[in-house]
């Protein structure tokens, strides 16, 4: 089956740029975007005495949808400045926008994928879509890593209600889909937690969990979206060590600064959850035929000397 998805940067939110930065993303698993129109239903129940519904229809239109990809570092600004960077105070981060600062950015997201049992395919395209929350994971066994976008959109194209058409789109040359795969052990020397570089650990995870609020109005589709704040949290599963006592700093209750990065020698990507984070939660594993791991969560609080949740850079 034929799919592919194009997002394009947006300047001014719900409205397609044609000159925006666009990039084609890998669909590598099943499912990994689907359609986001979703009908909102109301109804009117009989009042004869049969109870059955008597009247239906639809006034709204929500948009979501679940994006999983591979991160490449070529492709690592541009997703995760979406999913991660809040607009800064010139509205020129993470690119040129007219969203307020301290929300996210906007994207047109073009769909396209073929249909029954021809190669003829079906197009959607989708304004003003913003990420709700950002899932990283790579570990181990599943060195890749991986980004789950929950987003939401204002409007899809075509429909009926504004007369809309379904875009033209052509499917990209296989060589618009990059190769540099940020993998689990480019973490390696790029970790630190407590201000201690960290090592043996099996899996890392990362979460930015936004409240992303869509207001309709009397419109059918959401005429703007805005972030209305959330929470970054990250865990990992780490080698028990005599030299670090985070079971200490968890009973504690102390405050520490912590950093991820993923380097390949050549770009890194660098989250820098500040300093302001508490271990929670904490537990360890003993096992009877194995070395001693625990697993270790930290919250990110405000940081009020660097003025931000979190502050994300790539080189």
């Amino acid at each position: 089956m034929q799919r592919f998805l194009r997002l394009t940067q947006e300047a001014t939110f719900g409205t397609y740029n044609s000159l925006g930065t666009a990039i084609y993303v890998r669909l590598s698993a099943p499912n990994s975007f689907l359609p986001m129109t979703d009908p909102e239903w109301w109804e009117v129940m009989d009042g004869s005495g049969l109870g059955a519904p008597a009247l239906m229809g639809s006034a709204t239109s929500a948009l979501t949808s679940t994006l999983t990809t591979e991160v490449t570092y070529t492709q690592a600004q541009f997703l995760l400045g979406w999913g991660l960077q809040r607009v800064n105070s010139a509205q020129t981060s993470p690119w040129t926008t007219a969203e307020l600062p301290n929300d996210l950015a906007s994207c047109t997201a073009d769909f396209a994928w073929s249909q029954f049992d021809t190669t003829t395919l079906k197009t959607k395209r989708f304004l003003g879509v913003k990420v709700a929350s950002v899932n990283l994971t790579c570990s181990r066994d599943n060195p890749k890593l991986m980004a789950t976008f929950q987003l939401v959109a204002s409007t899809p194209q075509g429909n009926s209600f504004d007369s809309s058409s379904d875009p033209t789109l052509t499917a990209p040359a296989l060589t618009a889909y990059p190769s540099d795969v940020v993998l689990f052990q480019h973490m390696k020397g790029n970790v630190t937690v407590g201000g201690a570089s960290r090592s043996n650990f099996e899996t890392w995870t990362f979460q930015a969990a936004g409240k992303l609020n869509a207001y309709f109005d009397e419109s059918r589709f959401a005429n703007s979206i805005r972030l209305g704040g959330r929470r970054i949290t990250a865990s990992t599963r780490m080698r028990l060590k005599s030299t670090v006592s985070d079971r200490n700093t968890y009973e504690n209750a102390t405050v520490q600064a912590a950093q991820l990065e993923w380097s390949n020698g050549t770009h890194s990507i660098t989250l820098n959850m500040n300093s302001q984070n508490y271990i929670r939660p904490y537990k360890e594993d003993l096992p009877l035929d194995r070395e001693v791991y625990y697993g270790m969560g930290l919250s990110s609080l405000l940081d009020a000397t660097a003025g931000n949740d979190l502050a994300v850079t790539f080189t």
